[in-house]
């Protein structure tokens, strides 16, 4: 898949943090979210939504306490 600016998206992939790349899908649930028209669908993205948000919060705050412990 190619974006706009000519890379890739395996290349795109490579020059973000998992973090961010999970806050990304966490986006991507929420647009889903907006254009399901099933209750039940759009409650499923929000909840995945949620669970990409909480897993980047999570990672993220281990790499910052194992940073912060004198890790690499």
């Amino acid at each position: 898949m190619e974006l706009r600016n000519g890379l890739n998206r395996c290349s795109f992939l490579y020059m973000t943090t998992r973090p961010e790349r999970f806050r990304v899908r966490a986006m991507e649930c929420h647009i889903a979210a907006q254009k399901a028209k099933d209750p039940e669908t759009r409650e499923a993205y929000l909840e995945l939504m949620r669970y990409w948000r909480d897993l980047a919060n999570e990672i993220e705050h281990f790499e910052h306490s194992w940073l912060d412990r004198g890790g690499i």
